[in-house]
């Protein structure tokens, strides 16, 4: 710990903690009257659980390990909203074998994957192998983006930011992955939001209150324009397959044109404007 010129600098501090690492350093302005500060921190192996329990009333739902480095500047005077809504900075976050007890995502979004004859499983928990994000803190909200979590049967990737009054607001994407989406059989709705890798997503939001519980809203407009793209996509395929076909514009077996190619996947406008103009 050094005092120059009333600047208080604690260079390194590492210390166990919450059966993990922490390594921190701190920089304090006491000649500034909002006594601004500057804190960088790196954790190793750290349980959230056990951070949550210590400083909330949120103990066990979230478990795991957490690694992260995070810089931040704010101001210490004023108390604790005024330090919260000061802060400002970010860093990565990485989470491994995260657990969300009590929370179920697949049964969150029933009302979509119902449809899709998902069949909700009895535990209540959501379960992902890692999780990371990046962070950034400023006006008393944490936005996290290019969030990527792989699960058993899913991944999620999204962004969103959550505040420090608990209110959060994200947009997410759940991608049931290959093996998963077999089991969903040949539906047209299945089909319609089937991407090429054979997987299927499903978009959808989470908005309120930590403590609410928040609502999941799958993005319909979202899911309604894939279904409107693939059910004129097939319309068009049958009005072509049964216009008779030009003798000089036959192609030799095995060959696969650049048009053709393209016109695989068109757009909305595209299959409205081929259809409508018949």
């Amino acid at each position: 710990m050094i005092f120059d010129g009333d600047v208080l600098t604690l260079s390194k501090f590492t210390a166990s903690c919450f059966q993990g690492g922490l390594s921190t350093a701190l920089q304090v302005d006491l000649r500034d009257p909002d006594t601004s500060f500057r804190w960088g921190m790196r954790s190793t192996d750290i349980q959230i659980n056990d951070v949550v329990e210590a400083n909330s009333d949120f103990g066990q739902r979230i478990f795991g390990r957490v690694n992260a480095q995070v810089e931040l500047t704010g101001r210490a005077n004023g108390g604790m909203d005024t330090l919260l809504a000061s802060l400002d900075g970010g860093g990565t976050v990485d989470v491994k074998d995260m657990r969300i007890a009590t929370f179920n995502m697949m049964n969150q979004l029933s009302m979509i994957t119902g449809l899709l004859g998902i069949k909700q499983e009895d535990f209540d928990e959501t379960r992902f192998e890692s999780l990371t994000t990046q962070v950034q803190l400023r006006g008393g909200r944490v936005f996290t983006s290019n969030v990527q979590a792989n699960g058993n049967n899913f991944d999620l990737a999204g962004n969103g930011s959550f505040g420090f009054d608990r209110n959060l607001d994200y947009d997410l994407q759940v991608r049931l992955n290959k093996q998963f989406t077999a089991r969903l059989g040949n539906g047209q709705l299945v089909q319609s939001l089937l991407d090429p890798d054979g997987t299927v997503q499903i978009p959808f939001a989470i908005q309120g209150r930590l403590d609410g519980p928040p609502r999941f809203v799958p993005r319909w407009d979202s899911i309604i324009a894939r279904r409107a793209t693939d059910y004129l996509a097939r319309k068009l395929f049958k009005r072509k397959s049964s216009q008779p076909q030009d003798p000089q514009q036959e192609q030799q077996p095995g060959m696969y044109t650049e048009q053709q190619n393209q016109a695989s996947e068109p757009t909305l406008q595209d299959l409205l404007t081929q259809i409508l103009k018949k």
